[in-house]
Formats: C-alpha cells, structure tokens, sequence
C-alpha cells in the first residue's frame, strides 16, 4: 500500500525535485537536439572527405536519438505533475525512470564505444606513424 502524505501519492518535496530534473531533462534534450541537427548538417559537405561526413551524420543521429529518449523522460514528469492525486502519477513515476534508464544505458554504451574506437585509431596512428619512419 502507497503512504500518502496530504491526499498525494507523491509528496510536494518529490514533485519539486522532479520539476527542477525535468527542466534539465528538457534542458539536454533540446541541447542533444540542436546538437544533432548541427552535426548532420555540418555532415552532408564532408561526404565526399574521406567519409567524415557520414561519421558526423551518424553521431547527429545518435544524439537526436538521445534527444528524443531524454525529452520522454521529460513529457512522463510533466504527466506526475498533472495528476500528482490520482494512481496515474505513480505510474507516470515508473515510466519515466524507466526512460530515463534507457537514456543513460545508451549513453553507457556509446561512451565505452568511443573510448574503444578512440584508443583503436590512436594505436593505429602510432603504428602507422612508427612504420613511416
């Protein structure tokens, strides 16, 4: 059985809490967004060098990826806010740490993914500039 603390299912403390990470929540997903954007557009000259381009467009991809998993996490606060009274907050609760979950296993993985390329092209630049020589 939920503790209810003044005829809410989630205390005004909780709610405050949610509102300030919803706005950062809202506040990433735009930023990831616009990053996006910027990176696909700044992709599409680059095609041609060397396939720069596509690196770009990928990660643009990737981050409005982000974008739209971080600004769901978000629509679910908004939802707890609306019906902080009724049974529907609780699972709006759950649903958005679930997003939320999903946001930052899938920036986990790309992060240990980059670091991973990160170290493979820069032996393979050390290799290659040691055989030069």
């Amino acid at each position: 059985m939920e503790t209810q603390i003044n005829n809410n299912l989630i205390s005004e403390t909780q709610l405050k809490e949610l509102k300030r990470f919803r706005f950062w929540a809202k506040f990433s997903g735009i930023t990831y967004g616009i990053s996006g954007v910027f990176l696909i557009i700044l992709g599409i000259p680059f095609v041609s060098f060397f396939g720069v381009g596509y690196i770009f467009s990928i990660i643009g991809i990737i981050y409005m990826f982000y974008s739209i998993l971080i600004m769901a996490s978000s629509r679910e606060i908004k939802n707890i806010d609306a019906n902080s009274k009724t049974e529907d907050a609780l699972d709006s609760y759950s649903s958005s740490f679930i997003k939320l979950k999903h946001f930052l296993q899938f920036l986990s993985l790309f992060t240990v993914l980059s670091m991973i390329l990160f170290v493979v092209i820069f032996g393979y630049t050390l290799l290659a500039f040691n055989f030069r020589m």
